[in-house]
């Protein structure tokens, strides 16, 4: 974890040297996906550092896209401990400040912790980032101790049964280059037949195989875990059968996050193009 805090820190100072050097903008340019960066780039730029060998720490370049003068890169770090990918945007006339997040992050594991967390990320679409954080836990919690999280006596995470729990987060970047970030974020009854369209963002593969009417019922099951009023009956005395259901509102527009607008878009798409 210092190693890693270490180039961070490398990785900043070293921001405002790239900004002001635009040659290295027209590198990016003509440098072809997947490969490594030149290690004098990735040394004087990027904060690579030599290792004990005298080796400088490859650097992958795994996306590039240019906006105005602001360029978009994705670049991926190896380390002794793992690797991590870094989401930078850098401006060239330095009229906004250099922005960069960590969206892939993974690390050795020595069997001595009972929890083991990594970071990945894929495209949704050209403006949205999905970020998965994954967590595997030793399922026994009388292996380990809770507050160290050290596994007791001779066992490793790797012997041990383990539960793995999947949270979502998002990164959207619109056509002017603007960064925001939203998660779900709000609670969600358990016992929900579609409880993902409130988790994360659900891609056409993901809702291909579900009918018009099952379509429908999962865009209003967001709505009702609000507390929707419903004025179809038959979607009242659906909901109302539910246990987590409870009538409150007339409207909950309001409460409705990113992830659920953007899924009742993808699904009323897909409700329409099933209509006969």
């Amino acid at each position: 974890m210092k190693k890693l805090i270490y180039i961070y820190l490398i990785l900043l100072s070293s921001l405002s040297v790239l900004a002001q050097d635009t040659s290295i903008f027209k590198a990016l340019e003509e440098l072809k996906i997947g490969s490594n960066l030149p290690a004098e780039i990735a040394e004087k730029y990027f904060g690579a550092k030599p290792d004990y060998y005298g080796e400088v720490q490859p650097i992958e370049l795994e996306y590039y896209k240019k906006y105005d003068d602001t360029s978009l890169i994705i670049l991926k770090y190896y380390t002794g401990v793992g690797a991590y990918s870094l989401l930078k945007f850098i401006n060239e006339s330095r009229s906004r400040e250099n922005e960069e997040y960590v969206i892939m992050q993974n690390s050795d594991h020595d069997g001595s912790y009972a929890i083991a967390k990594d970071t990945d990320y894929i495209f949704i679409n050209d403006s949205i980032i999905e970020l998965i954080d994954t967590k595997e836990i030793v399922k026994d919690s009388s292996k380990y101790d809770s507050k160290t999280n050290w596994i007791k006596g001779d066992n490793s995470f790797w012997d041990l049964e383990t539960v793995t729990f999947d949270s979502y987060r998002y990164i959207k970047i619109d056509s002017n280059c603007v960064v925001s970030t939203f998660s779900p974020n709000r609670e969600i009854s358990e016992s929900r037949m579609y409880k993902q369209v409130s988790e994360r963002i659900l891609s056409h593969k993901d809702l291909n195989e579900l009918s018009k009417e099952e379509l429908r019922i999962m865009r209003n099951e967001i709505f009702a875990d609000y507390g929707y009023i419903f004025n179809s009956n038959d979607l009242k005395n659906y909901f109302n059968s539910k246990s987590w259901y409870t009538p409150k509102y007339k409207t909950v527009s309001s409460k409705l996050s990113m992830v659920e607008k953007i899924n009742i878009k993808t699904i009323l798409r897909l409700e329409s193009k099933n209509s006969p």
